[in-house]
């Protein structure tokens, strides 16, 4: 389901992002991805306070969630000295710390990397994860085995049976930039070709009401519109960077997603929910598709093992892939998943 009849004003008079409008929503996983220095965090974290409640302040890695529960690098240190709270941050137990305020804990520090080791640690009083800067910079070589489903599993340990007991779930609000839309976590939930829609569009909230998901994706952030005329973003006009910390923007190429007819290339192989064909008549050019050709041709899943596989039955497939330009898709989804079935494994 797409956007519906209800829709929140999604920035406050400062130009800021509405964090309580998308609290208040009623989604129970929300996703933003917007500029940089738009609000997610800084709204994120005075909402909780406001609340009077309790969260699990989310990173990917363990060195990141590391930093930020040094007391110097914490980021509710914005929030505290605009507000004048008072806090501090201790240590709870390895690897994480806590922000206490008015005597009780504001949230904890954890990281989706070791969360796993964490499932011992009572969460009973956890209402909201705050999962920042969930889509990983390009830079960044640290890497997530099998990353959506510690995503997963990282809800159910901090949500437990909660909800059988008759209390309400706990709720999600991940944030990000737009560095990747490759990412795990909507490739794991189907979010890719929603968020293509999104941008082509300029719509920016999205709302499934069966799965109890929203997705926003500011593009006409007033703070963003006055980031421009910034000393960093005149230097870096025109770049990638601009794209993604300004536009909000992915920077995707997207020449060699092109409509082809399907009826003039042969299945060759099919690999997680991908078929790749090949020209009838011009062999070196492919086409990916999303689905299944059944019975038409050899299946690999999208394990490691699977992919290993394929990578070792089919090498032509795999140096034209690399080293042509003779590769096209049906769509952003199908390109982004065989992008990432080629560099993950």
């Amino acid at each position: 389901m797409g956007a519906g009849d209800k829709h929140i004003n999604l920035y406050e008079d400062t130009g800021y992002l509405n964090i309580a409008g998308i609290f208040a929503y009623g989604t129970i996983f929300n996703f933003i991805v917007g500029g940089r220095g738009t609000g997610k965090t800084y709204g994120m974290l005075s909402y909780l306070y406001d609340s009077g409640k309790t969260a699990i302040y989310l990173r990917r890695t363990q060195a990141q969630a590391d930093i930020i529960g040094k007391a110097d690098f914490t980021p509710f240190k914005a929030v505290a000295n605009d507000r004048n709270i008072d806090y501090e941050v201790l240590k709870v137990v390895k690897g994480v710390t806590a922000v206490y305020t008015d005597g009780r804990p504001l949230y904890y520090t954890a990281a989706l990397s070791t969360f796993a080791s964490l499932r011992s640690f009572d969460m009973s009083g956890v209402s909201y994860i705050l999962f920042d800067e969930f889509i990983p910079e390009r830079s960044e070589r640290v890497t997530i085995k099998h990353e959506f489903d510690a995503f997963l599993n990282m809800y159910e340990t901090v949500n437990r049976n909660r909800e059988l007991q008759g209390k309400p779930p706990v709720i999600l609000l991940a944030a990000a930039n737009a560095n990747d839309i490759n990412n795990k976590i909507f490739m794991g939930l189907g979010l890719i070709a929603v968020t293509d829609g999104m941008m082509k569009r300029g719509q920016e909230e999205w709302h499934d009401y069966k799965r109890s998901i929203s997705l926003y994706y500011p593009q006409r952030s007033p703070i963003s519109s006055a980031k421009r005329e910034t000393a960093l973003y005149k230097l870096s006009q025109g770049t990638e960077f601009e794209k993604m910390s300004i536009e909000n923007d992915y920077n995707l190429d997207v020449s060699d997603i092109l409509r082809r007819p399907a009826v003039e290339y042969k299945p060759v192989v099919n690999v997680g929910e991908l078929c790749i064909r090949r020209h009838k008549a011009r062999t070196d050019e492919y086409l990916i598709t999303v689905g299944i050709a059944k019975d038409s041709a050899p299946y690999y899943p999208a394990t490691e093992r699977g992919i290993g596989q394929f990578k070792e039955r089919y090498p032509r497939i795999v140096y034209n892939y690399l080293f042509s330009d003779r590769f096209y898709y049906e769509s952003l989804l199908a390109k982004s998943l065989f992008t990432a079935y080629m560099q993950d494994y």
